[in-house]
């Protein structure tokens, strides 16, 4: 007879818990990897290379290659700030 284990936990396919994630609202206190930012705006994550890359974009350096990291509300505000006159 094969050995079972049961769990208490349920746990949800992983399509469910993405789901999950993202329906959750994000705070302007998070501090995000440039491939996560990518995703909150929707960008390639080429583009959003490109974008930190721009004089005076809130980028925060840990000390060395993949090691950069963005503050979600600074992102916005800099948006919001350097917007190209869109409305």
């Amino acid at each position: 007879m094969p050995k079972t284990t049961t769990n208490s936990a349920k746990t949800l396919p992983k399509a469910q818990t993405k789901e999950a994630k993202a329906a959750q609202p994000y705070s302007e206190v998070d501090v995000l990897t440039i491939n996560e930012m990518a995703r909150r705006l929707h960008i390639r994550t080429r583009e959003a290379y490109n974008l930190i890359e721009t004089p005076g974009f809130p980028l925060i350096n840990l000390g060395g290659e993949r090691q950069n990291r963005v503050i979600w509300g600074d992102v916005l505000q800099w948006i919001r700030q350097n917007r190209g006159g869109a409305a």
